[in-house]
């Protein structure tokens, strides 16, 4: 209060309250006071404890990487219980944000104040269309995107910068956030959509999709986001070393 020139607390005969300066005070604290928290369970915590890991992520790894990860963690960490929540990189952003998740992993992120992303690994993607319509140049120009629904201010586009060196009038037919839905459109002969390789290598080897640009190797980098000078739980850091593990991190 001294060094604040303003009191914190109004101290009345039953107890105190909160000053409005008090109340601005504690609220620029939390966010330290909850990773104290957690650093102090992380520490006293058994390696095997039973825990809840809230944490968020992109459909990238909810469709691909998180089955993978469970099957490891079932194994090793039975007591481990992710609470995965899965949603566009904003939404996701503000939860870490404000710390009702641990960490979010996602394909991309506006970086701001309080706000720490570290690289995990690169993904592997195709650009994909129904092998039985690779050569059918009006479904090639439908390209299926996806960030720009997510980042309606976003202008750069460069798999199909590169799809139009192949097809001049390659445009996007049709966006969403959904890579299940970019996948089922393809499918449907609907168009051609940019997919991890863990969701598509299967409909590859068996013939059923086809690449579009076999000799561009496309790779995007999963990106962890938390907050700054966040203390990593015992969960938190054992479900993000299978994530690595999974994608062949080093």
């Amino acid at each position: 209060e001294h060094e604040l020139g303003a009191p914190l607390f109004e101290r009345r005969a039953r107890g105190v309250a909160l000053t409005p300066k008090g109340q601005a005070v504690l609220e620029a604290c939390s966010p330290l006071l909850e990773a104290l928290e957690r650093g102090i369970m992380s520490a006293l915590a058994e390696p095997d404890a039973p825990g809840i890991l809230p944490f968020g992520a992109a459909e990238v790894v909810a469709s691909t990487v998180a089955t993978r990860v469970q099957a490891a963690l079932a194994k090793k960490q039975p007591s481990l219980v992710p609470y995965m929540l899965v949603g566009p990189a904003d939404m996701l952003t503000e939860r870490v944000r404000n710390g009702a998740l641990e960490f979010a992993l996602v394909m991309h992120v506006r970086r701001g104040p309080g706000l720490g992303v570290r690289s995990i690994a690169n993904l592997r993607h195709h650009l994909v269309v129904l092998r039985s319509l690779e050569r059918d140049r009006r479904v090639l120009a439908r390209f299926i995107g996806s960030r720009e629904v997510e980042d309606p201010g976003n202008r750069q586009f460069p798999t199909l910068d590169r799809l139009r060196a192949l097809v001049p009038d390659a445009h996007i037919a049709a966006s969403t956030n959904s890579l299940s839905a970019h996948k089922a459109m393809v499918s449907a002969g609907l168009g051609v959509a940019v997919l991890p390789d863990l969701m598509v290598r299967a409909e590859l080897d068996a013939g059923v999709f086809a690449s579009v640009l076999p000799d561009v190797e496309l790779a995007f980098p999963l990106l962890c986001l938390s907050r700054t000078g966040t203390v990593w739980s015992s969960h938190a850091k054992a479900y993000l070393a299978q994530v690595g593990h999974a994608l062949g991190a080093p």
